[in-house]
Protein backbone atom coordinates (compact mmCIF):
# COMPACT_ATOMS: atom_id res chain seq x y z
CA UNK A 1 0.00 0.00 0.00
CA UNK A 2 1.32 3.29 -1.17
CA UNK A 3 1.82 6.62 0.82
CA UNK A 4 -1.07 8.23 -1.68
CA UNK A 5 -3.76 5.25 -0.13
CA UNK A 6 -2.29 5.45 3.47
CA UNK A 7 -3.08 8.89 3.47
CA UNK A 8 -6.46 8.51 1.65
CA UNK A 9 -7.53 6.13 4.46
CA UNK A 10 -6.69 9.30 6.92
CA UNK A 11 -8.74 11.64 4.80
CA UNK A 12 -11.73 9.55 4.84
CA UNK A 13 -11.53 9.42 8.80
CA UNK A 14 -14.35 11.34 10.50
CA UNK A 15 -11.83 12.31 13.40
CA UNK A 16 -10.28 14.15 11.48
CA UNK A 17 -11.43 17.82 9.67
CA UNK A 18 -12.00 19.15 6.48
CA UNK A 19 -8.45 18.51 4.77
CA UNK A 20 -7.37 21.28 2.57
CA UNK A 21 -3.64 21.29 2.48
CA UNK A 22 -1.34 18.62 1.24
CA UNK A 23 2.42 17.80 0.69
CA UNK A 24 3.04 14.78 -1.39
CA UNK A 25 7.40 14.76 -1.41
CA UNK A 26 9.45 11.77 -3.31
CA UNK A 27 13.57 11.73 -3.23
CA UNK A 28 14.77 9.23 -5.43
CA UNK A 29 18.53 8.42 -6.83
CA UNK A 30 18.07 10.03 -9.85
CA UNK A 31 17.07 13.17 -11.33
CA UNK A 32 13.71 13.38 -11.16
CA UNK A 33 10.64 15.73 -10.02
CA UNK A 34 9.71 14.97 -6.27
CA UNK A 35 7.91 17.52 -4.94
CA UNK A 36 3.95 18.22 -4.81
CA UNK A 37 1.65 20.42 -3.02
CA UNK A 38 -1.53 21.73 -2.70
CA UNK A 39 -2.93 24.60 -0.29
CA UNK A 40 -6.36 26.26 0.03
CA UNK A 41 -7.67 23.40 -2.21
CA UNK A 42 -11.51 23.43 -1.73
CA UNK A 43 -13.39 20.22 -2.78
CA UNK A 44 -10.94 18.19 -3.71
CA UNK A 45 -12.07 14.98 -2.07
CA UNK A 46 -8.71 13.50 -1.29
CA UNK A 47 -6.02 16.50 -1.94
CA UNK A 48 -3.28 13.18 -1.86
CA UNK A 49 -4.26 12.73 -5.73
CA UNK A 50 -4.28 15.59 -6.52
CA UNK A 51 -0.93 16.74 -5.07
CA UNK A 52 0.80 13.67 -6.33
CA UNK A 53 -0.62 14.78 -9.81
CA UNK A 54 0.70 17.85 -9.22
CA UNK A 55 4.30 16.13 -8.89
CA UNK A 56 3.61 14.52 -11.77
CA UNK A 57 1.81 15.61 -14.41
CA UNK A 58 2.84 19.86 -14.01
CA UNK A 59 5.74 21.90 -14.23
CA UNK A 60 5.22 23.36 -10.88
CA UNK A 61 5.97 22.23 -7.37
CA UNK A 62 2.85 23.92 -5.53
CA UNK A 63 -0.49 24.92 -6.83
CA UNK A 64 -3.20 26.93 -4.31
CA UNK A 65 -6.45 27.96 -4.70
CA UNK A 66 -8.40 28.07 -7.29
CA UNK A 67 -5.83 27.27 -9.39
CA UNK A 68 -5.29 24.09 -7.83
CA UNK A 69 -9.24 23.12 -8.55
CA UNK A 70 -8.95 24.32 -12.14
CA UNK A 71 -5.86 21.74 -12.45
CA UNK A 72 -7.86 19.06 -10.68
CA UNK A 73 -11.18 19.25 -12.82
CA UNK A 74 -8.37 18.80 -15.75
CA UNK A 75 -6.77 15.96 -14.31
CA UNK A 76 -9.75 13.89 -13.59
CA UNK A 77 -9.27 14.07 -9.59
CA UNK A 78 -12.58 13.34 -7.61
CA UNK A 79 -14.06 17.05 -6.51
CA UNK A 80 -17.17 17.11 -4.17
CA UNK A 81 -19.11 20.64 -4.24
CA UNK A 82 -20.74 21.46 -1.48
CA UNK A 83 -22.47 24.41 -1.28
CA UNK A 84 -23.84 25.96 2.17
CA UNK A 85 -22.28 23.96 4.34
CA UNK A 86 -22.22 25.41 7.43
CA UNK A 87 -19.64 24.86 10.23
CA UNK A 88 -20.24 25.48 13.97
CA UNK A 89 -18.79 28.15 15.74
CA UNK A 90 -15.20 27.06 17.29
CA UNK A 91 -15.66 26.71 20.74
CA UNK A 92 -11.99 25.32 22.20
CA UNK A 93 -9.39 27.45 23.52
CA UNK A 94 -8.95 31.27 22.24
CA UNK A 95 -5.64 31.33 21.53
CA UNK A 96 -4.37 30.15 18.18
CA UNK A 97 -1.35 28.32 19.35
CA UNK A 98 -3.57 26.26 22.42
CA UNK A 99 -5.47 24.66 19.70
CA UNK A 100 -5.42 21.14 18.26
CA UNK A 101 -4.26 20.42 14.59
CA UNK A 102 -5.33 17.24 12.26
CA UNK A 103 -1.95 16.77 10.56
CA UNK A 104 -1.98 12.95 9.04
CA UNK A 105 1.80 11.96 7.98
CA UNK A 106 3.62 9.13 6.10
CA UNK A 107 7.34 8.24 5.32
CA UNK A 108 8.17 4.74 3.00
CA UNK A 109 11.07 2.90 1.94
CA UNK A 110 10.66 0.73 -1.30
CA UNK A 111 12.53 -2.69 -2.09
CA UNK A 112 14.95 -0.45 -4.43
CA UNK A 113 15.85 1.61 -1.02
CA UNK A 114 13.73 5.18 -2.29
CA UNK A 115 12.50 6.87 0.37
CA UNK A 116 9.44 8.87 0.40
CA UNK A 117 7.03 11.25 2.64
CA UNK A 118 3.44 12.55 2.73
CA UNK A 119 1.31 15.05 4.86
CA UNK A 120 -1.88 16.35 4.72
CA UNK A 121 -3.60 18.75 7.28
CA UNK A 122 -6.73 20.79 7.71
CA UNK A 123 -4.71 23.34 9.96
CA UNK A 124 -5.57 24.97 13.63
CA UNK A 125 -8.81 26.25 14.21
CA UNK A 126 -8.76 29.71 15.70
CA UNK A 127 -6.05 30.58 12.35
CA UNK A 128 -5.98 33.62 10.55
CA UNK A 129 -7.23 33.65 7.49
CA UNK A 130 -4.36 32.71 4.40
CA UNK A 131 -2.13 31.51 7.31
CA UNK A 132 -0.30 28.41 5.54
CA UNK A 133 0.99 25.57 8.10
CA UNK A 134 4.22 23.62 8.02
CA UNK A 135 2.77 20.78 5.32
CA UNK A 136 2.88 22.60 2.09
CA UNK A 137 6.56 24.20 2.78
CA UNK A 138 9.42 22.25 1.29
CA UNK A 139 11.60 20.87 4.57
CA UNK A 140 9.04 21.64 7.64
CA UNK A 141 6.41 19.25 7.51
CA UNK A 142 8.09 16.69 5.44
CA UNK A 143 11.44 15.97 3.55
CA UNK A 144 13.27 13.20 2.41
CA UNK A 145 16.60 12.60 -0.15
CA UNK A 146 18.85 9.64 -0.42
CA UNK A 147 19.69 9.24 3.59
CA UNK A 148 16.38 9.71 5.18
CA UNK A 149 12.81 10.46 5.40
CA UNK A 150 11.27 12.48 8.01
CA UNK A 151 7.29 13.69 8.97
CA UNK A 152 7.36 16.14 11.67
CA UNK A 153 3.02 17.94 12.96
CA UNK A 154 1.99 19.38 15.78
CA UNK A 155 1.82 23.25 16.03
CA UNK A 156 2.66 24.62 12.63
CA UNK A 157 4.33 27.72 13.71
CA UNK A 158 7.10 25.87 15.55
CA UNK A 159 7.41 23.38 12.89
CA UNK A 160 8.24 26.31 10.15
CA UNK A 161 11.00 28.12 12.32
CA UNK A 162 13.01 25.32 13.14
CA UNK A 163 12.55 23.50 9.52
CA UNK A 164 12.04 20.21 11.55
CA UNK A 165 11.51 17.16 9.17
CA UNK A 166 14.87 18.83 6.92
CA UNK A 167 16.61 18.95 10.45
CA UNK A 168 16.01 15.30 11.50
CA UNK A 169 17.18 14.19 7.67
CA UNK A 170 20.11 16.27 8.21
CA UNK A 171 21.12 14.48 11.26
CA UNK A 172 21.00 11.51 9.83
CA UNK A 173 22.89 12.69 6.71
CA UNK A 174 25.83 14.97 8.18
CA UNK A 175 25.80 13.09 12.02
CA UNK A 176 25.53 9.96 10.86
CA UNK A 177 22.50 9.25 12.94
CA UNK A 178 20.10 6.74 13.52
CA UNK A 179 16.54 7.65 12.54
CA UNK A 180 15.74 7.58 16.41
CA UNK A 181 18.65 9.39 17.44
CA UNK A 182 18.16 12.11 15.09
CA UNK A 183 14.52 12.60 15.79
CA UNK A 184 15.73 13.17 19.54
CA UNK A 185 18.40 15.41 18.59
CA UNK A 186 16.13 17.45 16.27
CA UNK A 187 13.28 17.78 19.05
CA UNK A 188 15.92 18.68 21.85
CA UNK A 189 16.82 21.34 19.54
CA UNK A 190 13.56 22.66 19.38
CA UNK A 191 12.91 22.51 22.65
CA UNK A 192 16.19 24.32 23.71
CA UNK A 193 15.27 27.07 21.18
CA UNK A 194 11.57 27.32 21.33
CA UNK A 195 11.05 27.31 24.74
CA UNK A 196 7.39 26.59 26.26
CA UNK A 197 6.91 26.49 22.54
CA UNK A 198 3.40 24.14 21.88
CA UNK A 199 3.83 20.10 21.09
CA UNK A 200 6.15 18.90 17.99
CA UNK A 201 6.01 15.37 16.55
CA UNK A 202 8.16 13.49 13.93
CA UNK A 203 8.54 10.23 12.93
CA UNK A 204 11.13 9.37 10.64
CA UNK A 205 13.32 6.57 8.58
CA UNK A 206 16.97 5.83 8.01
CA UNK A 207 18.03 4.37 4.24
CA UNK A 208 18.93 1.48 6.37
CA UNK A 209 15.31 1.31 7.30
CA UNK A 210 15.51 1.93 10.91
CA UNK A 211 12.40 3.88 12.31
CA UNK A 212 12.20 6.70 14.48
CA UNK A 213 9.94 8.90 16.41
CA UNK A 214 9.97 11.50 18.90
CA UNK A 215 7.61 14.03 20.21
CA UNK A 216 7.71 17.06 23.00
CA UNK A 217 4.30 18.20 25.06
CA UNK A 218 2.66 16.37 23.72
CA UNK A 219 -0.23 13.98 25.79
CA UNK A 220 0.06 11.31 22.59
CA UNK A 221 1.31 10.22 19.61
CA UNK A 222 -0.74 7.90 17.83
CA UNK A 223 1.22 5.82 15.24
CA UNK A 224 1.80 2.60 13.34
CA UNK A 225 4.82 0.84 11.38
CA UNK A 226 4.79 -1.91 9.19
CA UNK A 227 8.10 -3.64 8.23
CA UNK A 228 9.87 -7.13 8.09
CA UNK A 229 10.71 -8.01 11.86
CA UNK A 230 14.48 -8.90 11.62
CA UNK A 231 14.62 -9.30 8.37
CA UNK A 232 13.06 -13.08 8.70
CA UNK A 233 10.53 -12.20 6.73
CA UNK A 234 7.87 -11.60 8.94
CA UNK A 235 5.60 -8.80 7.64
CA UNK A 236 4.92 -7.21 11.37
CA UNK A 237 2.57 -4.49 12.08
CA UNK A 238 3.12 -2.31 15.38
CA UNK A 239 0.81 0.67 16.80
CA UNK A 240 0.96 2.83 20.00
CA UNK A 241 -0.27 5.65 21.54
CA UNK A 242 3.29 7.07 22.83
CA UNK A 243 6.48 7.78 20.51
CA UNK A 244 8.72 4.06 21.22
CA UNK A 245 5.78 2.56 23.51
CA UNK A 246 4.53 -0.61 21.85
CA UNK A 247 0.51 -1.33 22.35
CA UNK A 248 0.11 -3.93 19.82
CA UNK A 249 1.93 -6.47 17.28
CA UNK A 250 0.75 -8.67 15.02
CA UNK A 251 2.59 -10.35 12.31
CA UNK A 252 0.78 -10.36 9.02
CA UNK A 253 0.59 -13.51 6.69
Amino acid sequence: MGLKHITTRFENEPRFVLLHIYRYFLRQYLPIKFLGAVTAARYILHPVSLARKVMDESDHCTLCADGALEFAVKQNVPIEFVEGRDYPPWDGPNRFNDNPGDTVTAIAMDCKGNLACAASSGGIPGKSKGRVGDVPQIGCGGYANKCGAAAACGHGESIIKMTVAKEVVSNMEKLNQSAQEAADTALQEVNLRLMNEPYVAVTAISREGSFGMAAINASAMPWASISDRDHDHVIVLRSGTQPGVIHEEVEIE
